[in-house]
C-alpha cells in the first residue's frame, strides 16, 4: 500500500482548492517555487500548464474550532446602489505605459489538531509593457502558510506553533511552513509588451482599448460560454467544441479572469460591473471584507460545493459535498478594482460542519494592480504580518 493510499483510508475527505491553487504549480513546475468547478485562470506564456485545472486536497485530520465570522446580509436595493457608484468611479481611473498586478492566492486547510490554517499560499507579480516590444515578466513567491482565523491562531499556539503543516494537496502529499521565499523570476513568462491575454486569445493594446462599453455587448461577448469560436480580433487557436458551464457563479469567475488578467479600459471595466450586477442570481453585498481586511461592495452567487473525490478504488469521481458556499467578488468602492475573488461558507456541512457560515475556503486577493509610466518590480515587504 502506498503513503497517498494509507492517507485517504485514515484521514477524512477535504474539498478541494480551487484552480487558482494552480498558479503555484505553475511555479513548481518552472522551479521557482512552490477550486467545485473548475475556476478560470489564465494560462501565462511559458508556463505550459491549463488553468481550469482541479484539485484535491486532504486534510491530515479533522475540522477544529469555528471562527464567529457571518456571512453578510445581501442588500438588493442599497447594495446595488453601492456597486454601481463604485462601476461610474471605475470609468474615471488612469493610464500609463506598464500595467502591473500583484496577487495572492491560499486555500484553507483543516488539521488534525483542531484548527485550520491557509496554505498553498502564494504572491505572484507581473507587469506587461503596453507599447510592442516593451516587454513583460512573470515572479512569484512562497508566502508563509498562517492560522486561518484568530480562533485558529489560538489553537495553533496550544498545539505548540508548530513551523510546518503536513496536508495532501492535488493528490499528493505536501508541507506548508511559515517560511517565505524570495521573488524569483520565471524566465518562460517572459513576454514582449504590446499584447494582453483575454478571454480565448490575446489582444494588442489598441484591440485592448477598442473593446465595447455597452454592458450588454460586454455580457454577449464575455459573460457566455465560448465553444468552438474565438472572440473577434482574438489571436490563438480555437476553443474547442463541447459542453461548457453557464452557472452564475461561472459568470462571475469569467469576469473575475479579465479582471485579473488584462488592463482592461475603465469604462470597459465600468460596463463589465453593470453587466455583472444584472445577471439573474447574482446578488449585492453592501460591506464585505477580504483576507487583508480591505472592505468593499461584493456581487455573490450561492450554490452547491461539488469538487473531484476518491472513490474506495482510488478512482477520482465528481461529487457534491455536504455544504453550501458562496462565490463572491469584492470591489473598493472608491475606485471600482477588484479587490478579491473568494469562496466562503454558506450552509456549513461535510468537512465543514463546524464551521460557521463565513469562514474562508479559498481566495485569489488582487494586493494591488494598475497602470504606472515607470517599470514596475515586485513588492519587498510581505502581505501579512
Amino acid at each position: 500500500m502506498d503513503e497517498l493510499q494509507a492517507v485517504r483510508e485514515l484521514l477524512p475527505e477535504a474539498p478541494p482548492p480551487k484552480a487558482r491553487v494552480v498558479a503555484q504549480a505553475r511555479l513548481r513546475a518552472t522551479g521557482a517555487g512552490r477550486r467545485r468547478a473548475p475556476r478560470l485562470r489564465w494560462t501565462l506564456p511559458g508556463l505550459g500548464l491549463v488553468a481550469a485545472a482541479t484539485a484535491v486536497a486532504l486534510a491530515l485530520g479533522t475540522t477544529g474550532g469555528a471562527p464567529k465570522r457571518s456571512i453578510p446580509t445581501p442588500l438588493p436595493l442599497g447594495g446595488k446602489a453601492v456597486f454601481l457608484a463604485a462601476a461610474e468611479r471605475a470609468e474615471s481611473q488612469p493610464m500609463g505605459g506598464y500595467w502591473y498586478s500583484d496577487q495572492i492566492s491560499g486555500a484553507s486547510y483543516l488539521l488534525k489538531d483542531g484548527y485550520a490554517i491557509i496554505g498553498a499560499h502564494l504572491e505572484t507579480f507581473e507587469w506587461t509593457g503596453a507599447a510592442k516590444s516593451s516587454g513583460g515578466r512573470f515572479y512569484g513567491r512562497d508566502l508563509p502558510a498562517r492560522p486561518a482565523t484568530p480562533e485558529d491562531e489560538a489553537a495553533w499556539r496550544r498545539a505548540g506553533a508548530p513551523r510546518s503543516f503536513r496536508v495532501l494537496s492535488n493528490g499528493s502529499p505536501m508541507t506548508y511552513t511559515r517560511h517565505a521565499s524570495r521573488w524569483e523570476e520565471d524566465k518562460g513568462g517572459r513576454r514582449p509588451g504590446g499584447r494582453f491575454p483575454l478571454r480565448g486569445g490575446e489582444l494588442t493594446t489598441q484591440e485592448v482599448l477598442r473593446l465595447p462599453t455597452d454592458p450588454e455587448t460586454l455580457a454577449s461577448r464575455f459573460l457566455t460560454p465560448l465553444v468552438g469560436k474565438r472572440p473577434p480580433g482574438a489571436s490563438g487557436s480555437p476553443v474547442p467544441k463541447g459542453p461548457a458551464p453557464v452557472s452564475n457563479a461561472y459568470k462571475l469567475e469569467l469576469a473575475a479572469s479579465l479582471f485579473e488578467g488584462a488592463p482592461l479600459p475603465p469604462k470597459v471595466r465600468a460596463g463589465l460591473m453593470r453587466a455583472l450586477v444584472a445577471q439573474p442570481g447574482v446578488h449585492t453585498i453592501e460591506t464585505a471584507t477580504d483576507a487583508l481586511g480591505r472592505q468593499g461592495v461584493a456581487l455573490a452567487v450561492d450554490q452547491p460545493s461539488a469538487g473531484w473525490q476518491p472513490n474506495p478504488d482510488g478512482h477520482l469521481v465528481r461529487k457534491e459535498n455536504a455544504y453550501r458556499e458562496q462565490v463572491q467578488l469584492i470591489f473598493d468602492k472608491g475606485t471600482g478594482a477588484l479587490l478579491a475573488d473568494q469562496t466562503v461558507l454558506l450552509t456549513p456541512g461535510g468537512q465543514y460542519r463546524s464551521r460557521k457560515p463565513g469562514f474562508v475556503i479559498d481566495y485569489l486577493l488582487t494586493r494591488s494592480s494598475g497602470w504606472t509610466d515607470h517599470k514596475p518590480s515586485p513588492p519587498s515587504a510581505l502581505p501579512f504580518k
